[in-house]
């Protein structure tokens, strides 16, 4: 009888070869991953002219969408990757929940459906998944003027109420920005605790905080029902509040820099900024950035920059200028959003910038270009837009901060009044200004 050849460590080691060529054997013939991407629908966010569509999805890869009205057929996978539709992208697909913006809306093609597909690394494509309910929104004007006619400077929403100060220390607080209550000026109990105007409002940290004149604030843990803050001289005019993360930061019109990490009382810093009146305060990555304006037209500086809110660099009216053209007058506001600063101003300006120092004029303004363009009062970011407002009701709306859209005129609802202050929360924006003006999206 012959022997085998083969000893026990012959076999071990043949076993192991045999399980290394198996593991590296396909097991569906030959082809790798054949599962594709599967799809589930998340949220629609429709407003204006613009909406954010959300979807999850079990595997990384590309997605693409077309918009199409609802009294078009659905498109199939195919033509949705073709990217031939008017309202159309595509973007790098995470493995979990994706959002997209869908821009480029018309009231007049009614409501829309978005038709997503994603494809995997190897090529795998998902089924076609529906989203409905996407349409273009409008601006409502509240048919009755708030505050008996007086300006409204600010809006602010938080913990599902919307809050807004006016000029004449009044406040009001609404749960659907179409009902209002008004908070009647003054400094008694169940008052607004301002006894002139209130120019800023900001809901962040649980809490409101209102800021004013004569070194006026109030805090409010509900809208409703107001605390006179402390520590802040007559000589401190808030003009505008931020949230760090730590701490509310206000920027006074008088050139001063107030901190509070509780939003009830406040202390006082005077750094050198050099800027004749501060209009605008943002933070972002880490830096803040105020913007103003100077009386010095040359050498003053309209706006600063600074890590740490100690030590301020700025630049010059005639610097800007360089940076960004002629009819740089004066900058009324700033806002952080998806990385980059922008500020508006005075002629119509709208400048952004990725880290507060070097600025980039914008891709046309829908408030003009020249001397004698509209004023931007107010900018914000939410629901995928940056939107300013200003002179003559005008509005604008830009998804990336850089090129601009005109809000069209059937949306003007305020007329010639000069829009000063917008908010967005519970799924709309809303605008306040002059002659008690409030109009809200829906």
């Amino acid at each position: 009888m012959k022997k085998s050849l083969l000893t026990a460590a012959g076999i071990t080691a043949a076993f192991a070869l045999s399980l290394a060529l198996f593991a590296g054997c396909p097991t569906d013939g030959g082809g790798g991953d054949v599962d594709p991407p599967v799809l589930n629908a998340g949220n629609v966010v429709s407003t204006l002219y613009w909406a954010t569509v959300s979807f999850t999805s079990n595997k990384a890869g590309t997605w693409y969408y077309v918009a199409l009205p609802v009294s078009d057929s659905a498109p199939d996978a195919g033509v949705i990757k073709a990217q031939t539709a008017e309202i159309k992208g595509t973007g790098s697909a995470a493995a979990g929940t994706n959002t997209f913006t869908v821009t480029d809306l018309t009231s007049e093609a009614g409501t829309y459906t978005a038709y997503i597909v994603a494809e995997d690394a190897e090529g795998n494509s998902s089924g076609v998944l529906a989203v409905p309910g996407i349409r273009a929104g409008s601006m409502n004007l509240l048919p009755a003027a708030l505050f008996s006619g007086a300006v409204i400077n600010a809006i602010a929403y938080g913990n599902g109420i919307y809050v807004a100060g006016a000029a004449n220390g009044s406040m009001a607080w609404s749960e659907d920005a179409a009902e209002w209550t008004e908070i009647s000026a003054g400094t008694g109990a169940g008052e607004s605790q301002f006894s002139s105007s209130v120019l800023t409002v900001i809901y962040a940290n649980n809490i409101f905080v209102a800021g004013g004149i004569n070194g006026q604030t109030a805090w409010s843990a509900d809208g409703k029902n107001w605390t006179a803050g402390t520590g802040l001289p007559g000589d401190a005019w808030i003009s505008t509040i931020v949230w760090d993360g730590t701490r509310f930061v206000a920027a006074a019109a008088t050139r001063k820099i107030c901190t509070s990490t509780d939003g009830k009382t406040w202390s006082v810093q005077d750094p050198d900024l050099s800027i004749t009146t501060i209009a605008g305060i943002a933070y972002g990555n880490g830096r803040y950035v105020v913007v103003g304006t100077n009386s010095d037209a040359t050498n003053g500086r309209q706006l600063a920059w600074s890590d740490n809110l100690t030590t301020w660099t700025g630049k010059t009216h005639a610097e800007i200028q360089g940076m960004l053209g002629a009819y740089v007058q004066a900058f009324n506001a700033v806002t952080f959003a998806r990385g980059i600063f922008v500020a508006v101003g005075q002629a119509g300006k709208i400048a952004w910038s990725d880290n507060g120092e070097t600025w980039n004029t914008t891709t046309g303004s829908p408030f003009g270009s020249s001397y004698s363009s509209q004023p931007i009062n107010a900018v914000t970011y939410a629901n995928g837009a940056f939107v300013a407002a200003g002179g003559s009701g005008t509005m604008g709306w830009s998804p990336d901060g850089n090129t601009w859209n005109t809000i069209e005129a059937h949306d003007k609802v305020f007329g010639t009044s000069i829009i000063r202050g917008l908010t967005w929360g519970g799924g709309k924006f809303v605008a306040v200004g002059a002659n008690g003006k409030i109009a809200y999206s829906e």
